[in-house]
C-alpha cells in the first residue's frame, strides 16, 4: 500500500493460489439411472440412461490473481473506495458430458450393458479461464451531504461487487453471482440503534440440467433477487438491551428458470418458492 495523501491510499496485490477439488468430485458412489427399458431400443445418451460418477483424477486448478484499489478517508470518518481484480484460472473445473463407452465403462467397474449412456462427471478445462471485477463502497454519515440537524444520527452505505467470468464453452461457473449490491442506512442515538440493509443478487447459473429435460444440455438459474434485512436494538442500561432482528422482511420471492441455447421464453420457469420471514428477539447483556 501506498499513502498517496494523508487521506488517500492506494493498495496493489499479486497472488497465485491453487485450489483442490472437493472430496466429494473425486471419491463417491456412481449412480445409473436407466430411462428406456426397451431391448430393441436404437436410443443413446440421456434418452436411454444416465450415468453420474466422480472423478479421482481430477487435478488442483492454478490461479494468478491481481488486485488493485484506490480508498479516501474522509474526515468525518467516512470512506469512499474502488478497486479492480483479476484472475486467470488454469484447469478450471467443469462437468462434463459424454457417451459412455466400454473401455470407460471398465475403468469405472461397470459392466458393456451400460454402453451409450450418458455419463456426468466432473474434469479440468483445458484453456484458461478469466474473472474481472469491480468493487466499489461509500459509507458516511449523512451529514457529510446535508447540514440538516436530523441527520446528525444517520450513516448511510452502498457497495457493490461486479463480477464478469469468461472461459472455454464447457467452463463451469456455477455459484458465481456477476452482481451483489448492497445498501442501506444506520440510525444511532441512544437508546436506540437501527441498521436496515437491501441486498439485490443478480442472476446466476445454479446447476446443470440433463439434455432429456430439455431437448438439449442446459442450466437451471437462480434470477435476481431482492432482500430487505433489519435489526433494532433498544438500550435498558449500560449492560443490557432489547433487541429484534428480521431477515427478508418484505417476503420476497426466489424464481429459478431452466433453459439452454435457443429455449422458447414460455418454457424456462422452473420453481418459485417463498421461504417466509425470519425474525428474532431477545435480551442482550455485556459482562
Amino acid at each position: 500500500s501506498y499513502n498517496l495523501t494523508p487521506n488517500v491510499i492506494s493498495r496493489i496485490g499479486v497472488a497465485r493460489t491453487r485450489g483442490r477439488p472437493d472430496f466429494a468430485n473425486i471419491i463417491g458412489a456412481t449412480n445409473v439411472n436407466q430411462v428406456d427399458f426397451n431391448p430393441d431400443s436404437n436410443a443413446t445418451g440421456s434418452a436411454l440412461g444416465t450415468i453420474t460418477t466422480k472423478n479421482p483424477a481430477l487435478t488442483p486448478w492454478t490461479a494468478n490473481s491481481l488486485d488493485v484499489r484506490l480508498e479516501y478517508y474522509s474526515p468525518n470518518g467516512g470512506e469512499f473506495s474502488t478497486g479492480f481484480f483479476r484472475k486467470q484460472i488454469k484447469n478450471f473445473f467443469a462437468t462434463r458430458n459424454f457417451i459412455a463407452t466400454a473401455d470407460f465403462l471398465e475403468a469405472i467397474g461397470l459392466s458393456e450393458e451400460f454402453v451409450d449412456y450418458q455419463v456426468n462427471a466432473p474434469g479440468n478445462v483445458n484453456g484458461i479461464a478469466h474473472i474481472n471485477g469491480w468493487e466499489f463502497n461509500v459509507s458516511q454519515p449523512l451529514s457529510f451531504f446535508t447540514r440538516s440537524t436530523f441527520a446528525k444520527p444517520f450513516r448511510v452505505f452502498a457497495n457493490a461487487t461486479l463480477v464478469r467470468s469468461k472461459g472455454p464453452a464447457e467452463a463451469d461457473f456455477r455459484g458465481f453471482t456477476p452482481k451483489l449490491i448492497n445498501w442501506g442506512f444506520a440510525y444511532n442515538k441512544h437508546p436506540i440503534a437501527f441498521n436496515g440493509r437491501w441486498t439485490l443478487v443478480g442472476k446466476k447459473r445454479v446447476a446443470t440440467v440433463a439434455a432429456g429435460n430439455l431437448g438439449v444440455a442446459g442450466w437451471n438459474y437462480q434470477q435476481e433477487r431482492l432482500r430487505f434485512d433489519a435489526s433494532i436494538d433498544y438500550r435498558l442500561s449500560r449492560n443490557y438491551a432489547l433487541y429484534a432482528a428480521g431477515r427478508n422482511i418484505f417476503n420476497d420471492r426466489d424464481s429459478n428458470e431452466s433453459y439452454a441455447l435457443g429455449t422458447p421464453r414460455y418454457v424456462k420457469f422452473a420453481a418459485e418458492g417463498e421461504y417466509g420471514v425470519t425474525f428474532q428477539i431477545g435480551v442482550k447483556g455485556n459482562f
